[in-house]
């Protein structure tokens, strides 16, 4: 069964934050409470975002590294732009994805959401930090066609993973191909946008790689099985 995990893209502005290895999970790790926690988290941010308080939300709940790549003033603005195309913020449904690791000492959560606003749906991923027993927020995303200047070239960012592929970096153009005995093409020109390669003896390179894709494009691939990606070299 193919897996395909989606990495959303705030089309106004992105807040991204590079963090440490992760050492790994506790046996006795409670996802129930920290998923909680940080939907706590999360619908506190987009509150905040409709009701006109984005300045206490950043001093309160972004991280001090968050805040040294956003500026209070272009969060405001980020905020309002966001909020003016998606409307007020009705309600969350979440666990589309959730991954922990500990992280710098604390704890990372990474958590995707479908959020729904007042003028359509949203979506969502949050990530943040727990340390010294408080969350905050390291950086979120925010995707929805209502985002986009020109909806119908909409785009979404998707993780393949894939196996028997070419070793490609970000910047490369590929094809993504069933890996069956078909070999279809499925996309024909896709930019890769970040790779996770499992290491590898072989030529045959398998992991997960992100590109950005149509959505009929994504539609062709979410029921294809196994998938590979050659270069367009």
């Amino acid at each position: 069964m193919n897996r395909i995990r989606r990495i959303q893209s705030l089309i106004i502005l992105t807040v991204i934050l590079l963090v440490g290895c992760s050492p790994g999970i506790p046996a006795n790790f409670d996802f129930e409470k920290t998923e909680s926690e940080v939907n706590h988290l999360s619908s506190s941010l987009f509150e905040a975002m409709s009701n006109g308080t984005e300045a206490t939300a950043y001093e309160t709940l972004l991280d001090e590294k968050a805040k040294k790549n956003i500026s209070l003033e272009a969060f405001v603005a980020m905020s309002k732009a966001i909020i003016s195309k998606l409307g007020a913020f009705k309600s969350l449904e979440a666990g589309s994805r959730s991954d922990y690791d500990p992280r710098d000492g604390g704890l990372l959560a990474r958590v995707a959401y479908v959020r729904h606003f007042e003028n359509g749906n949203g979506d969502i991923t949050i990530g943040a930090l727990l340390l010294k027993g408080s969350w905050r927020i390291l950086s979120f995303n925010v995707n929805s066609p209502l985002l986009s200047a020109n909806p119908s070239g909409y785009r979404k960012n998707v993780e393949l993973y894939v196996t028997n592929s070419d070793l490609v970096m970000p910047g490369a153009h590929i094809r993504v191909m069933a890996h069956d005995r078909s070999d279809k093409i499925l996309v024909d020109d896709a930019q890769v946008l970040n790779v996770r390669w499992k290491v590898s003896l072989t030529n045959a390179q398998e992991g997960f790689v992100t590109v950005s894709l149509s959505e009929s494009e994504a539609a062709a691939i979410k029921n294809a099985g196994e998938l590979s990606v050659k270069s367009r070299k």
